[in-house]
């Protein structure tokens, strides 16, 4: 990347704020950069005289919010030759979710690849379809635009503020204003960002793996142990394994010196600083507390230590004990320690007996997830009690053992987290080069 041009600037309209772009780039709307747009078409369930095309279609469930196909439970409906043939999803289609149960998902965009299969797709009513000009513009651009903060802050103009956003207005959509360099320099800025999208996939890939690897190494080392050569057959709750013959089978109540969650904890007032509070969103899939300062909420010190037992000390486990799923756990950390945490969650605090990591992992693995789930009530929010949890059987190694088996995880886990780490760094990185690229505050070099 270079300075290309002079630098001078003029103040512009882009979407719904004014920004300074350079002098030589021109503002469009996004409408006269398409050659067809509208949204698709549901189909029928089984065929008929008239829809009698076979068709896999995509659901607004299919995209993600990061802008990618899930592609493992595509629908199966029919529809006529001439849906067929409108419907179906070209190269470099943009593919965006128009209508959706919740506000969080309006907006959610795919772009086709340029190799994608004729007549792979084909795309349903509750999503918009949008196939730019190539003579125009370059799709890719246009779809970095469109994945930019820049038209999430026009989606919310152009919303109703009384109901809730629940569909797209797909006419007002296409008014949005668009920074637009030349064509080649929005080929060049296009072929940044996707470089930057590889190496975030590859890298997503890399953790993938090393969850992967991880949990095998956890299903190994908490059920066979370390160099052991008889074991015995064990039933722990739902779970029938082999453990080795010289470990013990014990209870979640009997390895911990607290198991506890608030008695009556709503209706709190937050403060703006105070005491943080642990909230399920904060435990992620690999067992931690992420105590990012941005999500943080605080409760005062006063309504603090009216609960004292829910405050979090290193070495704790939270579970999870009420909401629609229970499977996660998370691990208190010197960072976390002195957090409260809130009714969602209970606090389970190890004795002498078992190491607190070992613990954790436990509750993490297939052993501790099984029994959580077979004793949550059901219905639409399940919950446990504390006799659920304290009821949980668990193998138990000697100490040494645990200890050399939570050495060998955590080499694992340390891997995952710097998988993490450099997924978050790339993230952050595309991020700040949207910005600078697609407003012309960081010129290119198209030719380089």
């Amino acid at each position: 990347m270079s300075d290309l041009k002079a630098n001078a600037k003029k103040t512009v309209r882009v979407g719904a704020r004014d920004i300074s772009i350079p002098d030589d780039w021109e503002v469009v709307n996004l409408k006269g950069l398409i050659e067809t747009s509208g949204s698709g078409e549901w189909g029928e369930e089984v065929e008929t005289d008239t829809n009698n095309k076979e068709a896999s279609v995509l659901r607004s469930g299919d995209i993600t919010l990061d802008g990618k196909l899930l592609t493992e439970d595509i629908a199966t409906r029919y529809l006529s030759d001439e849906d067929y043939k409108q419907h179906a999803i070209e190269p470099f289609d943009i593919v965006i979710v128009s209508s959706s149960g919740s506000e969080r998902h309006i907006g959610k965009k795919w772009l086709a690849p340029e190799t994608i299969d004729q007549n792979k797709y084909h795309f349903t009513n509750f999503l918009y379809r949008i196939r730019l000009d190539e003579s125009k513009c370059h799709p890719k651009f246009i779809y970095y635009f469109l994945c930019s903060d820049y038209e999430t802050a026009f989606i919310q103009s152009i919303s109703p503020t009384s109901t809730g956003l629940q569909n797209l207005d797909t006419g007002s959509y296409e008014d949005l204003t668009i920074p637009f360099p030349p064509l080649s320099e929005q080929h060049r800025i296009a072929d940044i960002l996707s470089t930057v999208d590889k190496q975030i996939q590859q890298t997503e890939d890399m953790v993938k793996i090393s969850v992967q690897i991880k949990q095998g190494l956890m299903q190994e080392l908490l059920q066979r142990g370390i160099s052991h050569n008889t074991y015995q057959a064990m039933q722990l709750g739902p779970i029938s394994i082999e453990i080795p013959s010289s470990w013990d089978i014990t209870t979640l109540g009997d390895v911990t010196s607290l198991v506890h969650r608030y008695p009556n904890y709503y209706n709190i007032d937050y403060q703006s600083e105070g005491v943080p509070e642990v909230r399920v969103a904060m435990l992620n899939e690999e067992g931690q507390i992420e105590m990012d300062p941005q999500e943080l909420r605080y409760i005062s010190q006063e309504t603090s230590d009216e609960y004292p037992k829910t405050v979090l000390e290193t070495g704790d486990s939270v579970v999870v004990v009420r909401g629609r799923s229970l499977d996660k756990v998370g691990y208190v950390t010197d960072e976390v320690a002195g957090a409260n945490m809130n009714p969602n969650l209970m606090r389970v605090s190890p004795n002498k007996t078992i190491n607190s990591k070992f613990m954790n992992y436990l509750l993490l693995s297939e052993i501790g997830q099984k029994q959580l789930n077979l004793y949550s009530s059901g219905g639409n929010i399940n919950t446990l009690k504390k006799s659920d949890v304290t009821r949980i059987h668990l193998p138990l190694p000697p100490l040494e053992e645990q200890s050399e088996i939570v050495d060998r995880i955590g080499c694992a886990e340390r891997k995952v987290k710097h998988e993490r780490t450099t997924l978050r760094d790339l993230q952050e990185l595309k991020r700040g080069l949207m910005q600078d690229l697609l407003t012309g505050k960081v010129r290119v070099d198209p030719d380089a």
